[in-house]
């Protein structure tokens, strides 16, 4: 197991910083993979918010997104 610590330096100023403890059983011993790591765990919140979307609005042709 690995752990990924991300913190965002400079967010705006009217939100939150981003601060993520991710966990995963790829190797992390270079900054890279870290990174790699990283870029995974965001493409996956837009899947998320993908999905969520979807079954607010159903899978229905007719409505557009």
């Amino acid at each position: 197991m690995y752990a990924v610590e991300a913190v965002e330096l400079n967010p705006p100023d009217d939100v939150e910083a981003v601060h993520w403890r991710l966990l995963t059983t790829h190797a992390v011993l270079t900054y890279e993979q870290a990174l790699s790591i990283i870029q995974w765990y965001r493409w996956r919140w837009h899947i998320e918010q993908l999905f969520a979307i979807l079954k607010q609005r159903g899978l229905d042709s007719r409505t557009r997104l």
